[in-house]
């Protein structure tokens, strides 16, 4: 791109460029990355440190069969 701006030519562009990051099979597929892998890893990991930290106590009313 340089080399064409040095000799003075036009830069073209691809018609579509980035529009394939904006179609809609893209964010459902990072939509479900979040909702698979990031949102439970968070709440594994968050959960057990702000129960500690308010001082609940692990849900024990159920009986065990």
């Amino acid at each position: 791109m340089e080399r064409k701006f040095a000799h003075g030519d036009s830069v073209a562009w691809c018609d579509n460029g980035y529009g394939l990051v904006y179609d809609r099979k893209v964010g459902d597929f990072f939509g479900s990355i979040i909702a698979f892998v990031i949102l439970p890893w968070l709440v594994l990991r968050v959960a057990p440190t702000l129960a500690q930290r308010w001082g609940l106590k692990p849900f024990t009313h159920f009986k065990r069969a």
